[in-house]
């Protein structure tokens, strides 16, 4: 037997409502994190899986513990034990934590918020000045002769993503009140945008809102500066763009508010472009082979077009195409239209210098030339193209130039 005695709040005792006589009782109450027994590892073995703490979803449990924001206790789902007995003083607020049998008494699910915990314990330890006070909800149920039903039932749940999260703070209003009634050769695109897990799951050719977001990021002079860098990320990382849109440049330390009127203003001033922005997405994924025929180039040639052998759909006006077009080839080209993007000096919002349709009609077959090129020089490999600096580079230097010739002096 092994025992363990904490300082507890909240207790409650909750018996069960099926069977007045029945040895099943659970209880619920919340550990200020720095309490929790380290002692509580070695009864892992009740745990279906191991704790991998490298994962995406273990570095937001340990962001989420170490935001100083005291609301760890609602946003983490807690941790579950099975024990063979547990007992209250309420006068001093302790618990006891009794375990006998390591086959059926220990940790059942939340394996990876206590091995968290439990290792940042150990680092604050040394750096008190890094502590964030937080708890964490424990239920422990007390009766239980096998846990494998409860440890399968825990343990399936799936979390629920970030860009979930975000649409219920309402972080994407600014940009569905632009594109709400927006419209590609009829196709009301956005109501097959997904801002959450399973929305329009019955339709087809859903939309991932992520998607929506490292579009437009490609475009926002804040995110990407004219000239310095390239959007290459908003190809390579839908997660990673969504967290550079809603931080928008800010640092750390501003405020959750302060990121949203960041957001919203910039939105705002991207208003004038937003729809064009993926006018052009669709123009070139419906024309590119047309555009490349005019060089004489076969883009039905290309191993990834996948011509005649299957049904595709564009994007956005969801037009059955015979053909396909890789995110690789079509981030850098599109995103090389950012070069028209200005600011108008009196408003401070943003617009085309040189309109984006008749750059692509004029300068299109130029542009798919040099990326098949650029294709055929990483071996086809559309993700090569993709992740390619010195392609969005060329692309971009095309579009610069072409603006620099066309566009409008009003």
């Amino acid at each position: 037997m092994e025992k363990f005695t904490f300082y507890v709040k909240s207790f409650k005792r909750l018996e069960e409502p099926f069977d007045g006589n029945s040895q099943r009782t659970k209880y619920r109450f919340y550990v200020e994190v720095k309490n929790v027994p380290e002692g509580l590892l070695n009864w892992m073995d009740t745990n279906p899986r191991e704790q991998k703490l490298t994962t995406g979803v273990a570095k937001q449990i340990k962001d989420s513990l170490n935001e100083d924001n005291r609301s760890f206790h609602l946003w983490n789902r807690g941790i579950l034990f099975s024990a063979d007995d547990i007992s209250y003083d309420n006068k001093t607020c302790m618990a006891t934590l009794s375990f006998t049998d390591p086959k059926c008494h220990g940790n059942i699910d939340g394996g990876h918020t206590l091995k968290i915990i439990i290792e940042n314990n150990k680092y604050i330890n040394g750096n008190p000045n890094r502590y964030c006070k937080q708890y964490v909800e424990f239920e422990v149920i007390t009766g239980i002769e096998s846990t494998v039903l409860l440890a399968e039932a825990r343990n399936t749940s799936t979390p629920v993503d970030t860009m979930s999260i975000e649409e219920l703070n309402k972080s994407f209003d600014c940009i569905k009140k632009i594109l709400e009634k927006e419209k590609i050769d009829n196709d009301l695109y956005f109501s097959r945008i997904s801002f959450k897990q399973n929305e329009h799951y019955q339709q087809k050719n859903i939309i991932d809102g992520r998607e929506i977001i490292a579009i437009l990021n490609m475009f926002n002079p804040t995110l990407y500066k004219v000239g310095e860098n390239h959007p290459i990320q908003s190809y390579t990382g839908k997660e990673a763009s969504l967290k550079r849109f809603l931080e928008m440049g800010l640092n750390k330390d501003s405020s959750e508010e302060e990121k949203k009127r960041k957001r919203e203003n910039e939105i705002e001033r991207m208003r004038q472009i937003i729809p064009d922005i993926f006018k052009i997405w669709d123009k070139i994924e419906c024309t590119l082979p047309e555009m490349a025929k005019k060089n004489k180039r076969k883009y039905g040639s290309k191993k990834y077009s996948n011509y005649g052998k299957g049904e595709y759909y564009s994007t956005f006006s969801n037009k059955k195409l015979d053909y396909v077009v890789p995110k690789g080839l079509l981030y850098p080209l599109v995103g090389a239209f950012r070069a028209l993007v200005e600011t108008d000096k009196t408003t401070g919002n943003y617009t085309w210098g040189a309109k984006p349709l008749e750059a692509w009609e004029k300068l299109g077959p130029k542009l798919v030339d040099s990326l098949l090129q650029a294709s055929s020089e990483n071996k086809d490999n559309p993700q090569s193209v993709g992740k390619s600096a010195s392609t969005w580079d060329l692309l971009y230097k095309e579009l610069y130039i072409y603006n620099l010739e066309h566009k409008s002096h009003k």
